[in-house]
């Protein structure tokens, strides 16, 4: 199934892509377009997104385009060029200092740094990427000769005696820059710090810190999906519990809550963000708005991922609901094809075969998840439902044979 994402207005030209880029932090508005389902098998997720490339210069490649990679190495190539000129000078004769041995080592580092960097992206994160730019930074400091350095410092103070209005100007533009970049750098470091809390507060089901805190996440680094992303989610649980405890009322409200968080904050940054449709999809069924919720589980499929189980359960069931029992026998049969090791698969077949009287379906579907299954466990409990089955159709014998032969 070739999975295509929603169109988004903003993607960049094929030949605009490769020059500049298709802007920063793009990769995760671009990548649904081309990701395949294969994923899905590779990683045995369907709740994770891919936000990077895991590859900094591709990752630079693609947001900055051909452009920005150049000026990219380029820089890279006057720092070790800076480096190689001083390195060059070691073992000409005359006096050694401690700085060509700081040097080796800041290289050293730097170079590891770089090679990783072929394989991630942490130079791009504020916990990890400090420590490449500051080595670039002391590189640059320590491939000048000491002597240098004293003598260029002694002329800086005698030349400029007199600071012009320019000069004072392209400083205090400067520390502006400076301190306006540190002070978003310093807003996304707190706003991860408040998501962690966040997470830890909705898996504790403490759902008004969690909600609150997803609220900081917001205001220190608001283009941060995730953070409206798992506060829809919260809603989405919460209307859960309103319903199992009949307070339709409460209900109510935290179904508008989530649907405006999803709709108006998620949908907006991203249309395919990891699990929105499906989300979405239990949301209305948790309501019990059938149709709507249909329309988002299909969405997920053909849109997002076509892999998830749990999807074709969905559907089943509100086609079960509706009394379409044969769509529903369609979407159920394709869980055990998407997915031959799960057991859900097998237990939610066989079951509404049994509720369609097909009696040899079932068991022909349990005795599949018995050949299948890997682990002894489920094996044996698809043998239990399969004697079960068996002692219900007046079948004993069978019955014992397969709790006897399954181990």
């Amino acid at each position: 199934m070739k999975m295509i994402s929603e169109p988004i207005p903003d993607f960049a030209s094929p030949a605009r892509a490769f020059l500049l880029g298709h802007g920063i932090e793009a990769f995760n508005l671009v990548y649904p377009s081309y990701r395949r389902p294969e994923i899905f098998h590779l990683e045995h997720k369907h709740n994770t997104q891919t936000d990077h490339a895991h590859n900094e210069y591709m990752e630079v490649f693609f947001d900055e385009g051909f452009v920005g990679l150049v000026i990219f190495l380029w820089f890279l190539s006057l720092i070790f060029y800076a480096a190689y000129k001083r390195l060059s000078r070691i073992g000409m004769g005359g006096a050694k200092f401690m700085d060509e041995y700081y040097l080796v080592a800041l290289l050293a580092g730097t170079i590891g740094l770089l090679v990783h960097a072929g394989l991630d992206v942490n130079p791009r994160f504020v916990s990890s990427g400090y420590i490449m730019w500051a080595f670039f930074g002391l590189i640059v400091v320590q491939s000048t000769p000491l002597q240098k350095r004293r003598t260029a410092g002694k002329n800086i103070v005698k030349k400029n005696n007199y600071t012009g209005p320019l000069q004072i100007l392209v400083i205090m533009a400067l520390l502006s820059l400076g301190l306006w970049q540190t002070t978003l750098a310093h807003g996304r470091f707190v706003a991860n710090k408040h998501h962690n809390r966040a997470i830890a507060f909705s898996r504790n089901r403490m759902w008004d810190k969690a909600v609150h805190h997803y609220h900081i996440v917001q205001e220190k680094h608001p283009a941060f999906i995730m953070a409206y992303y798992f506060e829809g989610n919260v809603y989405n649980d919460r209307l859960s519990e309103a319903m199992r405890t009949g307070n339709r009322q409460q209900a109510r409200i935290f179904y508008d809550k989530a649907i405006d968080t999803y709709s108006n904050k998620v949908r907006a940054m991203y249309p395919n963000y990891v699990q929105l449709h499906f989300q979405e999809g239990m949301l209305h069924m948790r309501y019990g708005d059938m149709d709507k919720a249909a329309k988002s589980f299909r969405r997920y499929l053909n849109i997002v991922d076509p892999v998830y189980t749990h999807t074709y359960y969905r559907l089943g069931e509100i086609s079960a609901r509706q009394g379409e029992m044969e769509l529903a026998r369609l979407y159920m049969e394709e869980a055990p094809r998407r997915k031959p090791w799960e057991i859900d698969s097998y237990m939610n077949l066989a079951n509404l075969y049994r509720v369609m009287n097909r009696t040899d379906m079932a068991e022909k579907t349990y005795l599949e998840g018995i050949d299948n299954l890997q682990e002894p466990g489920e094996r044996r409990q698809a043998a239990r439902h399969l004697a079960q089955l068996y002692s219900e159709t007046g079948q004993e014998e069978k019955a014992r044979e397969i709790l006897e032969n399954v181990n």
